[in-house]
């Protein structure tokens, strides 16, 4: 393998280990009632936007 092929894989391995780090700690700040909320505010607008042909 050569010298720009090594770079590039160990650039996928960091960028790939930062997503996945970047990922959890998200997660794990968010509380779980606020997602709950936001869900159910989802869920209730996306019924008002429906209409029925």
């Amino acid at each position: 393998m050569d010298s720009f092929e090594k770079q590039f894989v160990n650039m996928e391995v960091q960028a790939e280990f930062m997503e996945n780090a970047m990922a959890g700690s998200t997660s794990l700040s968010t509380p779980e009632g606020d997602v709950n909320h936001l869900m159910q505010q989802v869920t209730c607008c996306s019924r008002e936007n429906k209409t029925v042909p």
